[in-house]
């Protein structure tokens, strides 16, 4: 985190005013709506209209992977905020579960993960076993997530190649 040196009182209803050069900085005029939110021991703002820019273009990237592997892919952010593909109609796969610990945990690491064995099965939720993670990839603000609900499915080589440059465009 970098330190700023800038610091301002908090009013009586809770109100602070962010200097100038942040609101230009970040592009914040007046009526934007900045989502508030806390990393580690830090309170956090973000423009609202970034983070929807953001939720599409994963969600495309989503829709297009689903097109052309035939599995299903999802984004979660470092906070675990689960963004799912808009045209998912399958109550199951939904954003209001919790991911399993596995799950966090290889976003958190920023680890990739490609499923290769039957005997290591990673849920992406804990409360269902219905989807199968089959491939994890870590992005600079989150992690990609490919699954299905057919174990004995797999990511071949080219469908592989195809997210990797889906991922690499967008990247």
């Amino acid at each position: 985190m970098n330190n700023t040196g800038v610091i301002r009182k908090v009013d009586q209803v809770g109100r602070i005013v962010i200097p100038k050069h942040f609101r230009d900085k970040f592009d914040i005029d007046y009526g934007d709506d900045l989502e508030i939110y806390i990393n580690e021991n830090s309170l956090c703002f973000r423009k609202v209209e970034l983070m929807n820019e953001k939720i599409q273009t994963v969600n495309k990237l989503c829709k297009i992977i689903q097109e052309k592997t035939g599995f299903r892919c999802c984004y979660y952010e470092k906070n675990h905020n689960l963004t799912n593909l808009e045209s998912s109609k399958d109550k199951d796969f939904c954003i209001s579960k919790k991911l399993s610990k596995q799950v966090i945990k290889m976003g958190i690491l920023k680890e990739d993960y490609i499923y290769a064995n039957e005997n290591e099965k990673i849920y992406l939720f804990d409360s269902s076993k219905k989807f199968i993670v089959k491939r994890i990839i870590s992005m600079e603000q989150g992690s990609l997530v490919i699954v299905d609900n057919n174990e004995e499915s797999s990511l071949t080589d080219s469908s592989n190649s195809i997210i990797d440059s889906l991922v690499a465009f967008v990247s």
